[in-house]
């Protein structure tokens, strides 16, 4: 189910790209772990990706999402 999850959130994430960060913070945060997998390069990447969104999250999913970076690096 993360791949079908994986692209409604994909999509989802672009439409929100210029209007409700909030929403596109949970978007990323969502993604993040349909793109984790067997390539550690890949994990990193998304990582560095999501990163950057984690902060915009409220402080339960901020914690859960420091709980997932600190796994993937």
């Amino acid at each position: 189910m993360y791949e079908a999850a994986g692209i409604l959130y994909e999509n989802v994430a672009l439409t929100e790209k210029k209007q409700y960060l909030e929403r596109l913070s949970i978007c990323q945060y969502r993604l993040f772990p349909t793109r984790q997998g067997e390539d550690q390069q890949k994990n990193y990447e998304a990582a560095i990706q999501f990163e950057y969104y984690m902060e915009r999250l409220d402080e339960t999913d901020q914690l859960d999402a420091l709980r997932a970076l600190v796994n993937t690096y």
